[in-house]
């Protein structure tokens, strides 16, 4: 038997006939394990959108102890102290933070549409085309638009970054020792933002299914 892919059809609902002709459709009979399923589906959807702005709060709270810290630093050179190699640390775990934050974004992402797909699937064993009965106008998202402001402050941070190491190698003052902190600094960083990459890289392969709308095809 050949499996069917599962996909959505494009389809406009312009009438209140066309709006309840789904859910007349129903079947009345074994319904109790779908609307278990659907009842699970959607406490997981948004157990998952609380935690997506949760973690957003978590990051936030890093990032502006950083961006802080930072500033503090370079605009009060008593600060620095014996550690010219300070705001290199900084700007490197600004940087870890903004593209954890970044990668913690797409994954919390990707398991509230997973459960929002559940949804789609159950609901119309249960309740009828609910969830995927929209406004026909487009609206900006809001998880996209924190995905897109965790990209700039990445891009902040990177250039930052590069700043400080110029900067730094520029100081006719950096002893030699504070040299090889830097370099351990670095390469601690390159370490770091490598395995980030990597990571989320391999544990992103599960593969996952792309619906374009909200009427599934028969």
């Amino acid at each position: 038997m050949s499996k069917k892919k599962i996909s959505y059809r494009e389809a406009m609902v312009n009438s209140t006939t066309e709006y309840y002709e789904g859910f007349e459709k129903l079947d009345k009979e074994n319904v109790s394990v779908f609307k278990d399923a659907l009842e699970r589906a959607w406490h997981n959807r948004d157990f998952e959108i609380e935690l997506y702005w949760k973690r957003a709060t978590y990051f936030w709270t890093f990032l502006v102890a950083t961006f802080s810290g930072y500033f503090i630093i370079i605009t009060n050179n008593d600060a620095l102290g014996d550690y010219p190699e300070a705001p290199l640390l900084i700007t490197y775990l600004g940087l870890t933070f903004s593209l954890a934050w970044v990668l913690v974004n797409h994954g919390s992402k990707k398991w509230q549409e997973n459960w929002e797909k559940h949804v789609d699937l159950l609901e119309d064993k249960v309740i009828g085309p609910l969830h995927k009965t929209t406004l026909a106008s487009n609206r900006p998202s809001v998880s996209k638009i924190n995905l897109v402001v965790s990209y700039f402050v990445l891009g902040v941070w990177l250039c930052l970054a590069i700043n400080s190491v110029s900067e730094f190698i520029s100081s006719e003052q950096v002893k030699e020792v504070n040299y090889l902190k830097a370099r351990i600094l670095t390469l601690f960083e390159i370490i770091s933002l490598a395995f980030l990459l990597l990571y989320s890289s391999k544990t992103g392969k599960n593969k996952s299914f792309n619906f374009k709308r909200r009427l599934l095809k028969e």
